[in-house]
């Protein structure tokens, strides 16, 4: 079986898992899939704060607690509690969806409702006036 842009699915399918075992395993507090962009800032870490949305996004506590209720109030189909403080964001279903002008809307819409002051502004090249507070720097970033 073939994706919408003939990528084989079992090749999708065994990123994602690949990516799951990843993120269980390890102490990030953010990990996106896709995050390659042309343009995109040179960030050394997520403490600098988030480049943009993306497939898919998994946010642990720090930027849960960043967001807050904006994230919370999210609407359920692109929103989904994983668990250990952990939630998924998901602007689009399939990956083939990054890009076009309708997943670049929908990133756009989410980054407007959980707070345009928490990511990087492409158009302006100003890096974000909002960053977490990560649980294992004792300095504040905001």
């Amino acid at each position: 079986m073939r994706g919408s842009r003939g990528a084989p699915m079992w090749k999708v399918g065994s990123a994602l898992l690949l990516l799951a075992l990843v993120a269980a395993r390890t102490d990030k507090d953010f990990i996106c899939i896709f995050p390659a962009r042309a343009g995109s800032p040179p960030y050394k870490d997520y403490s600098e704060g988030l480049p943009g949305l993306f497939w898919r996004n998994f946010f642990g506590p720090p930027f849960v607690r960043m967001f807050g209720e904006r994230l919370a109030s999210l609407p359920e189909d692109c929103r989904e509690r994983l668990g250990d403080g952990l939630v998924l964001v998901q602007p689009y279903t399939l990956p083939s969806d990054a890009g076009t002008e309708e997943g670049n809307a929908r990133e756009r819409a989410l980054i407007e409702h959980l707070g345009p002051e928490c990511f990087y502004d492409h158009e302006h090249h100003t890096p974000p006036t909002r960053r977490p507070v990560l649980d294992h720097l004792s300095e504040s970033l905001h």
